[in-house]
């Protein structure tokens, strides 16, 4: 058994106020995983405890060290595997410890599942589980649930294949914060070991904002599902059964026998939304829902909202969703009314005009949308197996299995539709025993031979879990790669060839998903939405009618103005005012200096009092090699031999030629060292930089009490750096400093020009760092040179 302790003391205390915070205020929560949503969405899994063990299902035994039933017998625990197979129990499995997240997606090859006895979750809370197959079977005489889940909070399932169960095979109810997702609950044993006979059943949905969407429930007798509470069917911590709230929306439901969903009784309030429905000729019943009556003797039946649902080859039912709700029997009741008030329970049935709305957002697709997903997406669906692959094709196909006793439609044995599928598959080198990888870690900058590293956070996630996260290739992921390519689309787009208002529209939706994506907080719906804006966006551009002058049109409005000016003067006086963005630098740069300064302002300003001014042509103001003599007129120097020695040039370094994968990693040239971060934004020291038109400046960001930018450099022996600097804010003040980055001794000079070439002298030999805390100024050029 791998068993590490990772997390306890301090950071764990941290995270306990993590989840405080996120119960006080909904905006702050995290979602379990990118993708998660309804009822049990905010479950933080082993996040929630008092500290984090990774454990290493090593094995496919029953029980015993490194096994499914070890790992589960704890909490605070994130469950992975290094085994791919069929466990077969030879009893339930209790989970009755709080605080757990199983990562089947973990498991190698072709995944893991858990078989010959039933799964249950009982008085167990903060629970993620995912990507797991649970497939009870016939091989003991249990009656029980394939999986079961009772009287817990904050629980999610997601991506699970739960089949082959001799009662229901997934029961959830007596819970608080549910949800059951993308998963595939298939093929329930009609005629197996239960007392009452025939039994199979899909499941039972209860509880207090219990969600279950985009599921596939095929080929059960009935339940699929029974929704609600009943006499043997209790509610939550004792809550009232109008507490229940109960939403079922985006499954599909294919081949029944007996019934299609029903329940909800004693006023329990049930949203029956966009689910397609897929009846065979084993159906005896074409309906949406039969409403059951009340138990408790207060009358009343479901508190029901149905709409969008599709009833297949019945269009009747399609367009009304009440014809295809029907009572139990002819005595209900049924009323209407525009508006339910919480808690109010009525005789008959209330039927609802409005949906039942819960603080867990779902991203909702129409029926037919979520039939072509739920095919392509739902069950343990990392590596989909053959019972899988095979429960999909019947529903595409029309098609139904034969069971040794049923006869056609139904299953009685796993051995009617072939048995347990062999999974295997071979774990990849995990040096440190983390969970995670070698080759994950080396490409995400963590450590391989480092344990620890496996649940540091990183923006809210342990990295375990961003590693398991990355492998599954679920909704948000496929739908947030959408987004960076539609991004990626627009940067290709030329703005002068549309009009201002459409570009600046566009541009507005494409930063509104850049916040969205930047956010692990953001729902599916979110990114979804941000697709979709960008989409209208992009379809609502309008060409401009002439093509607009590049040079000096600040604010896009096709002419040159005194706004332009204006605005080019914010941003000179503070770099990061935000219309200058709206226009490359290139063309802001009148004079071509590689400096964006006062002096284009007024070129740009004389082009507002004078249109035949042409700034198009305006020639170059800045010398690109100054001389000894002018360079040093008026700084100050270390020693006073900086103009009069001989000096041999040994290397030099364009900041220009810093672009692209050269801010990757570091970037060494010619005895200067530069390390960078990504894109057009490094870091050098201890602030951003930003480098553009080959310079490279300290961006003014106001929180930022010091603007650095350092560049490491090495000389054998006394040598002298010479700088081509420039200080775009007209102060009148640029400071450089160089530092021994042996002892930290600093040297510092005073420069008093604009722009210019100086020199700099160093009395010895050493690895030095050359820096500028000044705001605003910029650098083109640095050269080292040795002494003759």
């Amino acid at each position: 058994m791998k068993l590490k302790r990772i997390l306890s003391g301090t950071l764990a205390f941290i995270l306990g106020l993590s989840v405080i915070n996120f119960s006080a205020f909904a905006e702050d929560r995290l979602p379990a995983f990118p993708g998660a949503e309804g009822g049990g969405m905010y479950a933080s899994g082993a996040r929630g405890g008092n500290s984090i063990v990774v454990y290493h299902v090593t094995n496919l035994n029953d029980s015993g060290e490194g096994s499914f039933r070890d790992a589960v017998s704890e909490g605070n625990r994130i469950i992975v595997f290094d085994v791919a197979g069929t466990v077969m129990l030879k009893t339930p499995v209790k989970i009755q410890k709080s605080n757990i997240t199983v990562l089947g997606q973990t498991a190698p090859g072709e995944g893991i599942c858990i078989g010959g006895d039933s799964v249950m979750l009982s008085n167990a809370d903060n629970i993620i589980m995912r990507y797991l197959r649970f497939r009870m079977g016939d091989d003991h005489n249990t009656q029980e649930d394939s999986l079961g889940v009772r009287r817990g909070q904050n629980i999610i399932i997601d991506h699970c294949s739960i089949s082959w169960c001799q009662d229901e095979c997934l029961s959830a109810y007596q819970n608080k914060n549910f949800t059951a997702q993308w998963c595939i609950i298939s093929e329930s044993l009609r005629e197996s070991y239960h007392e009452k006979g025939n039994h199979g059943y899909g499941g039972i949905w209860g509880g207090i904002n219990a969600s279950f969407h985009h599921n596939l429930i095929a080929t059960h007798d009935s339940r699929v599902p029974r929704i609600g509470t009943s006499q043997t069917v209790h509610t939550y911590d004792d809550s009232l059964d109008t507490d229940n709230l109960i939403d079922v929306r985006n499954n599909v439901i294919y081949n029944w026998g007996l019934n299609s969903s029903y329940g909800g009784e004693n006023g329990t309030r049930v949203n029956l939304i966009n689910n397609y429905y897929k009846p065979t000729e084993m159906a005896k019943r074409i309906g949406f829902f039969e409403i059951y009556r009340g138990t408790k003797g207060i009358g009343g039946g479901t508190t029901l909202y149905a709409d969008g649902n599709i009833m297949e080859n019945n269009s009747a039912l399609t367009a009304d969703n009440w014809q295809g709700v029907t009572k139990e029997i002819d005595d209900i009741q049924w009323n209407k009314c525009e508006n339910i008030t919480d808690g109010v329970v009525v005789d008959g049935v209330l039927k609802s005009n409005n949906e039942f709305i819960e603080d867990y957002p779902i991203s909702t697709d129409t029926a037919q949308e979520a039939y072509d997903k739920v095919l392509q997406e739902a069950g343990a669906s990392y590596n989909r197996d053959n019972t899988d692959k095979r429960v999909v094709d019947d529903v595409k196909n029309g098609t139904v299995p034969t069971g040794n006793k049923s006869g056609v439609g139904f299953v009685d044995s796993p051995s009617d539709v072939g048995g347990y599928d062999y999974l295997y598959g071979n774990s990849k080198v995990d040096s440190d025993n983390d969970g995670i990888p070698d080759d994950w870690e080396n490409e995400h900058g963590l450590n391989p031979n480092d344990s620890n590293d496996a649940t540091q956070l990183k923006n809210g996630y342990t990295n375990i879990e961003v590693y398991a996260n990355s492998l599954v290739k679920n909704k948000i992921n496929l739908s947030t790669k959408d987004v960076k390519e539609k991004i990626k689309y627009v940067d290709t787009l030329n703005s002068r060839e549309y009009t201002t208002s459409s570009w600046k529209a566009l541009m507005a939706t494409v930063n509104e998903a850049k916040t969205v994506l930047g956010n692990n907080r953001s729902t599916q719906s979110d990114v979804d939405n941000s697709l979709n804006n960008i989409n209208i966006a992009i379809s609502e551009l309008v060409k401009s009618e002439e093509p607009k002058s590049y040079t000096g049109d600040i604010d896009l409005d096709g002419e040159v103005t005194a706004s332009d000016s204006a605005l080019l003067f914010q941003y000179v006086l503070n770099k990061s005012y935000i219309p200058i963005e709206s226009v490359d630098l290139k063309y802001a740069d009148i004079d071509h200096n590689n400096v964006i300064d006062s002096i284009d302002v007024a070129h740009i300003l004389q082009k507002s009092l004078d249109s035949s001014y042409d700034i198009e042509n305006i020639t170059n103001t800045i010398t690109t090699e100054a001389t000894t003599e002018t360079s040093t007129e008026n700084m100050e120097t270390f020693t006073e031999e900086s103009t009069s020695q001989a000096l041999e040039k040994i290397g030099s370094l364009n900041i220009g030629d810093l672009s692209g994968d050269k801010l990757t990693e570091e970037y060494y040239k010619d005895g200067f060292t530069i390390r960078g971060d990504m894109d057009n934004i490094i870091n050098i020291g201890n602030s951003p930089k930003v480098i553009y038109n080959g310079s490279i400046y300290s961006k003014n960001i106001p929180f930022l009490n010091n603007h650095f930018w350092n560049i490491n450099f090495k000389c054998d022996d006394k040598c002298t750096l010479g700088l081509l600097i420039g200080n775009v804010t007209d102060d009148g003040n640029t400071y450089i400093r160089v530092v021994d980055n042996s002892n930290n001794e600093l040297i510092k000079t005073k420069y008093d020009n604009k722009n210019g070439y100086i020199y700099i002298d160093l009395p010895y030999g050493g690895d030095f760092r050359i820096a500028s805390n000044q705001q605003g100024t910029i650098c083109y050029r640095m050269d080292l040179y040795k002494h003759n």
